[in-house]
């Protein structure tokens, strides 16, 4: 069976991910790949990938990073994007102060904690990364 390079999103798209294949990825991108690979893959059914962490934002000034796995928010599983947005809707931003809220995570191979205002945390998750790399390999 060939290997199939692939070089663009198009390719990858197109591409059957229970068929071999070698993703072309630029050099100093090369361990963050392989690191997130690894990460995803061990929490393949749970948590949300933090895509983006607005500067100045309750998560960043609580620490959490792009790349970061969020676990649980309050004690409640994240499994979905949708239970995050549910989970941070009810409170109340500006006037009364919201109470503290932890979130666990994962960095790398490291369980974090992050401590938070309840509300919104100034970020952007998705929970479609972990589905794309396939259940046997």
């Amino acid at each position: 069976m060939k290997l199939r390079v692939i070089k663009t999103l198009k390719e990858a798209k197109a591409h059957n991910p229970y068929e071999p294949g070698l993703l072309e990825i630029p050099g100093q991108w090369a361990q963050a790949v392989v690191s997130l690979i690894g990460i995803l893959d061990e929490h393949r059914n749970t948590g949300l990938i933090v895509t983006n962490v607005g500067p100045g934002s309750p998560a960043a000034t609580a620490g959490v990073a792009r790349g970061d796995i969020l676990l649980q928010y309050d004690g409640v599983p994240l499994d979905q994007t949708s239970t995050l947005k549910r989970l941070t809707g009810p409170y109340i931003e500006g006037g009364d102060i919201a109470r503290q809220v932890v979130i666990e995570a994962v960095r790398g191979k490291n369980e974090m904690r992050f401590e938070v205002a309840g509300g919104r945390l100034g970020i952007t998750v998705s929970a479609f990364f972990r589905h794309l790399i396939p259940a046997q390999h």
